[in-house]
């Protein structure tokens, strides 16, 4: 199978888009996430390619995904290569980054590029949603109703349009973007 990167988006966006397309081919056991957050060093290069070797055990194919790959080292990004150009046919492996200049041109030109449509805010609104991600709901909840600001709403109804659209059931998750689209609304009159 043909190894990928999902740009463009943000973070989250590029998340759920791996995610979909792993839940697509493979069952929960036989999707692997590793995420860069927690270690981006050779380590994680030769977790990913000794899961490679590994047989799906209930799909035809195991999807390891790696997120926010550009903050790998140059060393674990080198390290992912041959994985990358020759996975085994029973491995899927789609990396995540904010775009293909962000990794080594040896790694790019492996990859097949899924680019999502960005969402625009502006960079104060960036700023502020990038240190929303670290907060718990109830505090996200605070600050957006606080900021009113027009782009977190429109944020806010793009991503709940998603997951309407989503095949999967999320109902729950549905409700709850909802929810704070509704209370974003209404702090903002």
């Amino acid at each position: 199978m043909e190894s990928l990167l999902i740009s463009g988006g943000n973070q989250e966006s590029r998340k759920l888009k791996a995610e979909e397309l792993a839940r697509a081919q493979s069952g929960q056991f036989d999707t692997k996430i590793f995420d860069t957050f927690d270690v981006r060093g050779i380590e994680l290069a030769r977790d990913v390619v000794s899961e490679s070797s590994h047989k799906p055990t209930n799909s035809s194919v195991t999807t390891i995904i790696v997120l926010e790959a550009s903050k790998l080292t140059k060393e674990a990004q080198n390290a992912l290569l041959k994985v990358l150009e020759e996975p085994f046919a029973t491995v899927q492996i789609i990396l995540t980054a904010e775009n293909r200049d962000s990794l080594l041109p040896t790694v790019a030109s492996r990859l097949f590029e899924i680019n999502l449509p960005s969402e625009v805010l502006s960079n104060e609104s960036q700023e502020l949603w990038e240190n929303l991600s670290e907060k718990t709901l109830s505090e996200k909840l605070n600050l957006l109703a606080n900021s009113q600001r027009r782009d977190y709403i429109l944020f806010w109804e793009n991503r709940l349009k998603e997951l309407i659209t989503q095949s999967d059931s999320r109902v729950k998750l549905v409700r709850r973007y909802n929810k704070l689209l509704l209370k974003m609304l209404k702090a903002e009159k």
